[in-house]
């Protein structure tokens, strides 16, 4: 990496780990948002995790217009790895995948990383409505989004994320 490009970084705030652990799209299942990167003021970054790669894009083109950095995979254990070396506010997880389900995922998160926010993605209606306390202390997410989902309420429930991600810093 050349001293102009990790200077870049560096003002974007990604560690230059980040940026080593991101692979060309080419190369790997994880991606990087494009774009969006060269303003300055990105400092939220999103976790996406789906075994179904059109979710994955489908996804990533809903915050296209958001001020994020984007990472996804369709890997539960890499999304492990990825979050063992990189900050993130949200994570959004599928909750059937053949490897892992969304809920364990979510549960190893919420023991590493508790400020990480966590949102479940699920096409089960059923979980339209769960207590509060359910969805955290079983399904260890804050939020649930059914598919398909709503893009507008996609963005907000992300915002809420933050939100509250930020209030827990302090």
């Amino acid at each position: 990496m050349g001293s102009n490009e990790l200077e870049t970084q560096l003002e974007l705030g990604l560690s230059p780990v980040q940026k080593a652990i991101t692979p060309d799209r080419s190369h790997g299942s994880m991606s990087q948002q494009e774009g969006r990167q060269s303003d300055k003021t990105t400092k939220h970054a999103i976790l996406i995790v789906d075994d179904e790669k059109s979710i994955l894009n489908a996804l990533k083109r809903s915050l296209s217009g958001e001020n994020y950095q984007i990472i996804s995979t369709d890997n539960p254990q890499e999304a492990l790895e990825l979050l063992a070396t990189n900050q993130f506010s949200v994570i959004i997880s599928d909750y059937t995948m053949p490897s892992m389900s969304g809920a364990d995922l979510l549960a190893m998160v919420k023991k590493k990383k508790p400020r990480c926010m966590r949102i479940l993605l699920t096409g089960a209606t059923e979980t339209d409505f769960v207590p509060e306390e359910i969805a955290d202390s079983i399904l260890h997410c804050q939020r649930f989004i059914t598919k398909p989902w709503d893009d507008d309420q996609l963005r907000l429930a992300i915002r809420e994320c933050i939100v509250q991600y930020e209030d827990s810093g302090k």
